[in-house]
């Protein structure tokens, strides 16, 4: 049997390690032996990283793969980011051979190899294919009836998503979310991308972006969001007092990584390490 592999990402590594801590408690509260290894490093991030060099994004993210594929191992990922690198790198290297080829020479200066035999999963895809939406409302000890919850899938996602969900309505994240107790709201800029990246060329279209989906949120009567990025997170919970700051504006949206939930549904001790991470307090009792 493959073993199965957590793969943090920068992001959660050096500025939510929680999340690494609550995904690794969760999933082993769920009967899932997922294990850190050593040695992973920067995905790359996937596009910046790309357009500069897209032998060298391919070589770091091969590099990445092989390390899982030396331990007889999958990846599961908790950022959207990594997942689209390191899913679509996999891809694109097992396609075609002339640039798998000429990636190997690169890592054997490491002596590394890539083979194609490792398999890339973003934790939405894990729990919705292979645990299941009624298996996690199982082990949910603490449901989290009466939040109602804004979702917000993340752009990077998608790519993975479209081999096994609808992308225009997509279900797997809806499900997973509504297992753990909470009340799913609609709203019109939910695919809206967060504009993370905005905010370092044209600060005006940033804020505009996260006042369009906060806006949305708020007025539908959502009491948190809920995200499956890292990024995304940062975006909205530090975004908020960005807008607080410059445009005198308060929308008060706790905003929430899956495996935070998660973790609480589950019943684990987590609330004070979770409200350690957040900038916007978190107003109802989640726990």
């Amino acid at each position: 049997m493959k073993k199965l592999f957590l793969f943090p990402g920068c992001v959660i590594y050096s500025r939510l390690p929680h999340i690494e801590a609550l995904t690794l408690k969760s999933f082993n509260t769920l009967g899932i032996k997922l294990q850190p290894l050593k040695g992973f490093t920067c995905c790359p991030e996937p596009f910046a990283f790309k357009t500069l060099s897209e032998k060298a994004w391919y070589a770091l993210a091969a590099r990445n793969l092989s390390l899982a594929e030396a331990e007889n191992g999958d990846i599961l990922t908790v950022c959207n980011g990594c997942t689209y690198t390191l899913h679509e790198a996999s891809k694109g290297l097992k396609r075609d051979e002339k640039l798998q080829s000429e990636v190997n020479q690169v890592l054997a200066i490491t002596g590394r190899s890539f083979k194609g035999e490792v398999e890339v999963l973003s934790f939405v895809r894990y729990l919705y294919e292979k645990v299941g939406v009624e298996r996690i409302k199982r082990y949910v000890k603490n449901p989290l009836i009466g939040v109602k919850a804004a979702l917000h899938h993340g752009c990077h996602l998608f790519e993975e998503l479209e081999e096994y969900d609808d992308v225009r309505r997509p279900r797997s994240f809806k499900g997973l979310v509504e297992a753990l107790g909470l009340e799913t709201v609609e709203y019109p800029s939910e695919t809206l991308c967060c504009g993370a990246f905005l905010q370092a060329v044209e600060e005006k279209l940033h804020l505009e972006v996260l006042r369009e989906k906060l806006g949305d949120v708020k007025a539908h009567g959502a009491t948190c969001l809920v995200v499956s990025c890292p990024t995304c997170y940062l975006q909205y919970d530090l975004g908020q007092l960005q807008i607080k700051r410059k445009l005198k504006e308060d929308y008060n949206i706790p905003v929430f990584h899956y495996v935070e939930l998660l973790a609480l549904s589950l019943g684990l001790p987590v609330e004070n390490l979770i409200k350690r991470f957040h900038t916007v307090p978190i107003p109802f009792n989640v726990a």
